[in-house]
């Protein structure tokens, strides 16, 4: 298990020079009837304690992996974040009950100590572009965000954080932009 502490923004751009693209194609399913499989995969996990259940396929470099992601429902900024690479078998035995679904193109750049994470939807009704920043604790959190602010200020890039905004939960996206 680890914590996302995570920082969500609605963006106007994706800036150049970008480090990595990644295909992303994220799936949320209802677990019902799979509560024993899940209990398998992630045995010190009280599923009660989860209100994401994720599949994602991850394209990079012609080469696709399969994951599993379990969420807690957050806290502030963080939230229990339980991941684990499936094999493609898995995964479809998964796929199915599916809610909802997100497709995506990623850019990440690294700009001082900070990952951002643009994210480009491609299967929505709107074109929609949010950045993610995941930080390592919430300790200086209020910094954090000014830093980050000033890092989108320099690309000139417009912004508004809707990290507590809960349309712009990717689970939430297809619900009201799709």
């Amino acid at each position: 298990m680890s914590k996302e502490i995570e920082l969500k923004y609605l963006v106007s751009k994706i800036p150049e020079n970008f480090n990595e693209e990644i295909y992303i194609d994220q799936k949320y399913f209802n677990p019902k009837g799979k509560e024993e499989y899940l209990k398998s995969l992630f045995k010190d996990i009280d599923l009660n304690t989860i209100n994401t259940f994720r599949l994602r396929t991850i394209t990079k470099n012609n080469k696709t992996t399969y994951i599993l992601t379990l969420k807690s429902k957050g806290i502030n900024y963080s939230r229990d974040e339980y991941e684990i690479e499936i094999d493609e078998k898995t995964y479809n035995l998964l796929n199915k009950d599916i809610e909802s679904e997100i497709i995506k193109n990623r850019y990440i750049k690294l700009i001082d100590s900070y990952k951002f994470e643009f994210d480009e939807y491609l299967n929505l009704k709107i074109k929609l572009i949010t950045l993610e920043v995941e930080l390592e604790t919430e300790t200086n959190i209020e910094e954090d965000i000014s830093k980050i602010e000033a890092i989108l200020n320099k690309l000139n890039i417009s912004f508004e954080n809707v990290t507590f905004d809960n349309r712009y939960k990717n689970s939430n996206l297809i619900k009201y932009f799709g």
